[in-house]
């Protein structure tokens, strides 16, 4: 897709992640993690994967892992010709191995670990892969494309709010607040990211710093390959 392929875990391919699997415990997570090779000519910004199983009772289940490199400092996911080991929770980067991880606790990744004890026919793919060009490739049924757009969007207004408050000597802590306890749904990327910021600058000791770093976050032009 893209370029871009998965490949089977425990391969001559993939020697740089298999330290990662010497502890007996994380190693349960192995049947479920996959290889993803950036054979393209571009760097991935942005990537959504996707777990698909049938539950002991006949359902099937999705379940969506999204991460991104949009926020400083703003590494690749993957350059050209780099791997990335994608286990339920987390990413590692090939190059070198274990720079890029996303750091959770062991315990959190076996969490993960408990929804698949029951399942049947778990299915490993690639959702949405975003370029450095803002090239989206994949089906993006996680809705991807509207999850990055809706996160800039919260940004800049939220950004925009509390630089202007400070700027006139006011506290945004109260619009902030109010902001934060609106009620969301999950479809809603945009009032969610927007809820979620303002509980982020709530929380910021130095509200200013992080307006700015919200303020200075990359819009991208999405678009399909022609």
């Amino acid at each position: 897709m893209g370029g871009v392929t998965l490949s089977l875990l425990g391969s001559s391919t993939t020697p740089a992640f298999d330290q990662f699997f010497r502890d007996p415990e994380i190693a349960l997570l192995q049947p479920f993690s996959t290889v993803a090779w950036n054979g393209s000519a571009k760097s991935i910004i942005a990537l959504t994967v996707r777990w698909t199983w049938r539950e002991s009772s006949g359902e099937v289940r999705v379940w969506d892992l999204r991460t991104d490199s949009l926020f400083p400092p703003h590494a690749a996911l993957a350059a050209p010709g780099e791997r990335i080991l994608i286990l339920p929770g987390t990413f590692l980067r090939e190059s070198p191995a274990g720079r890029g991880f996303i750091t959770v606790g062991k315990s959190t990744l076996l969490s993960h670990l408990r929804q698949f004890e029951r399942a049947s026919d778990v299915v490993v793919s690639l959702d949405a892969i975003v370029f450095e060009t803002g090239q989206i490739v994949g089906a993006d049924e996680s809705r991807t494309a509207e999850y990055l757009n809706a996160r800039k969007a919260a940004a800049d207004s939220l950004s925009k709010l509390v630089l202007t408050a400070l700027q006139a000597g006011r506290d945004p802590s109260d619009a902030l607040s109010e902001i934060a306890g609106r009620p969301r749904t999950a479809e809603d990327y945009l009032g969610l990211w927007t809820s979620r910021l303002a509980r982020t600058l709530l929380r910021a000791t130095n509200k200013k710093a992080v307006a700015e770093q919200l303020a200075a976050l990359p819009a991208l032009t999405l678009h399909r390959s022609q």
